[in-house]
């Protein structure tokens, strides 16, 4: 891959003003939720796309990929991996395509999933 990486993050008081630097500089904009934060990242880039980019490398199938997330920048990542499983406190469209739903983020869903499911597994 010859694309970097790189997100600028801003606090903006509107969502079409985020909108317009997005469709000013062709990038994709990333909406956090209940905030007026967002980020500005290369077309090319993402967490899909990192993911994409691991699978090549490690001659991996994306089934044998599990994904965890609770915003919407989540969304086709978890669409794309073997397992996509959101956090309790996710926001409801990441919930609505998740495989499972795991306990909260301040409750350590993750950590209790892979400690149980994956750590304990061998």
């Amino acid at each position: 891959m010859t694309e970097c990486g790189y997100k600028i993050v801003a606090e903006l008081q509107f969502p079409d003003i985020a909108e317009h630097i997005a469709h000013k500089f062709d990038c994709k904009l990333i909406c956090y939720r209940g905030e007026n934060w967002y980020g500005f990242v290369n077309k090319n880039s993402g967490k899909l796309q990192a993911i994409q980019e691991l699978l090549k490398v490690l001659h991996i199938s994306r089934n044998d990929v599990i994904a965890f997330g609770d915003d919407v920048n989540d969304i086709e990542m978890l669409k794309v991996c073997g397992l996509g499983i959101a956090v309790a406190n996710a926001v409801s469209a990441v919930k609505e395509i998740a495989n499972v739903i795991v306990d909260s983020n301040n409750e350590d869903g993750v950590a209790k999933y892979i400690e149980k499911e994956i750590l304990n597994y061998y």
